[in-house]
């Protein structure tokens, strides 16, 4: 009986262990399946050791290699070709073979002061090729490279449509590559790197930079490129931004790109010329020593700053050829320059402005793209062959093509010349023009023009003048006399087309002959040389002796007559008259 008992008790216990028995045959059967669909796993440091030169060939297989247990890299490929080290090494294998390379994985190399950790085991890149060739140390001219900076423990040469990406979101698509791993002479550091000499393209997020030669450093996040090198940005807001220069770094931790050299190309869609370059792809900033911006619309893709390489000779961004300018430019240079491509805004010191034959320079100013409008502010000189004024504040409108000039404007009206000399579109007048020789003579020099505010349209060529209005004019005549003119007015319009100046009420005038003018309607003044007559009604005008002897003796000569009407009599006193000239 008790034997019985005991066989009735295995019995049971038999019983009790079937189903954790069926569960283990049936996942050793599972793993056992997928050991046998799976590709073979080979670790450099598990082949068998067939002699020296001993060639392996995989098909659709797992490549790795280990050492001390941590995986520097591995990868799969349609075929490796492998080859041992002649001098009987048998824990790595010397050279290799890739075809079709896919799912490819590097890791960053453990580090000394850590030991290995979960992000050691993170893949810091991966990447792609259609061939590539993997070796011990390296050889060549990546082996004379890399010799400089240290040791070379193992390199991958990959070529046919290689794509590399990062841990950190960084792209890098080139024809042919070269990714080493070394231990550098100056820290002793296991370091990598990613070498490219035949061109390659290495992007983030909306900023990408190509170039000839490309250096990328993984524990490091940076990017050296030289030769031909372009950066793109193109910002969620505004239009993309194309830069060339022949030398650029690229911190992408810190999203910034630095080009010590200088950088020609579109800024926001403006061309650029700068040097000395730093600009942040995160928030879309720019900063330079000093910048050039073209406010103009670039006319043609030939025309283009920087479509040409960037070690061109004898190329500016603003001029056929060598030097002759580009019609219809208008440069503004900053010196320097700091903006936001986002917000369309540019801002810089000690600037410069030349468009045609006008130059202004002032303090600061602020280029705004996106309304096309340029402030300028503190110590404004304002030049051209026809005009010439100073200032505290300016505008130039490029949508409305107005100019506007404020605080304390002292405006310069230069004399038009009749030997073409000028750039005005002087009208010569007739020769039977009306004028004493000595409103001919005034003509002949500038006028001065004190005001609160010009604004001007550069399309219609008329300006308006407000506030405290005072018109001088100091010279000295042919005789040696010298002569000072002195007028005020409400506001004045001056008509660039019909050369005229109109004054509104009330108008005062006196000068140093003791000639004296006032009316309360407007007078238009005509501004043409050598002839400088008046057309209104004055109220009073107060005319001396000497300049009445003057005038009828000039009038005598058959080729001059008087400005002054016949109906004002040689006395010095005031008299209210009407006239349409003076």
């Amino acid at each position: 009986m008790p034997a019985d008992r005991s066989k009735i008790k295995r019995g049971q216990n038999y019983r009790k262990m079937l189903p954790w028995l069926t569960l283990v045959i049936v996942f050793a059967t599972v793993f056992a399946v997928y050991r046998w669909a799976a590709p073979p796993k080979l670790a450099f440091s598990n082949i068998s050791n067939g002699g020296e030169h001993q060639v392996i060939t995989l098909h659709n297989s797992e490549f790795r290699h280990v050492v001390d247990g941590h995986v520097q890299w591995q990868l799969t490929a349609d075929l490796v070709a492998a080859k041992r080290p002649a001098s009987g090494v048998t824990h790595m294998i010397a050279n290799a073979v890739l075809n079709n390379i896919h799912n490819a994985k590097v890791f960053a190399p453990p580090s000394s002061t850590r030991g290995t950790s979960k992000e050691d085991a993170r893949p810091a890149m991966a990447f792609s090729a259609g061939t590539g060739a993997y070796s011990v140390g390296a050889s060549g001219v990546l082996g004379s490279d890399i010799a400089k900076y240290g040791l070379a423990q193992w390199n991958f040469t990959l070529s046919s449509g290689v794509r590399l990406s990062t841990a950190q979101r960084e792209q890098i698509t080139a024809p042919s590559l070269s990714l080493v791993q070394y231990i550098s002479r100056q820290t002793g550091k296991v370091q990598q790197e990613v070498i490219c000499q035949q061109g390659a393209t290495i992007s983030k997020g909306t900023t990408s930079v190509h170039a000839v030669n490309l250096h990328y450093h993984p524990s490091l996040q940076s990017a050296s490129a030289s030769d031909g090198v372009t950066i793109t940005i193109r910002p969620s807001k505004g239009k993309q931004s194309v830069f060339n220069t022949s030398t650029a770094f690229w911190t992408l931790r810190d999203s910034t790109v630095r080009c010590p050299n200088q950088v020609t190309g579109m800024l926001d869609g403006y061309a650029i010329t700068a040097n000395n370059v730093s600009l942040n792809a995160k928030v879309h900033t720019i900063a330079a020593n000093s910048a050039s911006i073209n406010m103009e619309a670039v006319p043609s893709h030939e025309n283009i700053p920087g479509a040409q390489p960037a070690n061109s000779p004898g190329k500016s961004p603003h001029t056929k050829g060598n030097s002759t300018p580009l019609a219809g430019y208008a440069i503004v240079t900053f010196n320097p320059l700091s903006g936001n491509q986002s917000k369309g805004l540019y801002r810089g010191y000690n600037f410069t402005y030349v468009h045609k034959d006008e130059t202004a320079k002032g303090d600061y100013a602020v280029w705004n793209s996106r309304d096309q409008l340029l402030t300028a502010k503190g110590h404004l000189v304002y030049d051209s062959n026809d005009y010439g004024a100073t200032c505290s504040s300016a505008q130039v409108n490029r949508r409305t093509h107005e100019r506007i000039f404020e605080g304390t404007v002292i405006l310069t009206i230069k004399p038009r010349k009749l030997n073409g000399t000028s750039a005005g579109t002087a009208v010569s007048p007739p020769s039977t023009a009306a004028g004493n020789s000595s409103n001919q003579e005034a003509r002949d020099h500038d006028i001065i023009v004190h005001c609160d505010k010009v604004v001007f349209s550069s399309i219609t060529r008329i300006a308006k003048l407000t506030g405290h209005l005072l018109f001088l004019q100091n010279y000295v005549d042919k005789k040696g006399k010298k002569i000072s003119r002195n007028a005020t007015a409400e506001y004045a319009v001056y008509d660039d087309n019909e050369q005229t100046l109109t004054l509104y009420p009330p108008v005062r005038y006196h000068d140093s002959e003791g000639e004296v003018l006032a009316t309360d309607d407007p007078l238009v003044i005509s501004t043409r040389t050598n002839d400088e007559s008046f057309t209104g009604k004055a109220t009073t005008i107060f005319i001396p002796d000497s300049v009445l002897k003057e005038s009828r003796t000039n009038s005598s000569q058959p080729e001059k007559s008087s400005q002054h009407p016949p109906s004002i009599e040689p006395k010095n006193k005031p008299r209210s008259i009407a006239t349409g000239g003076h």
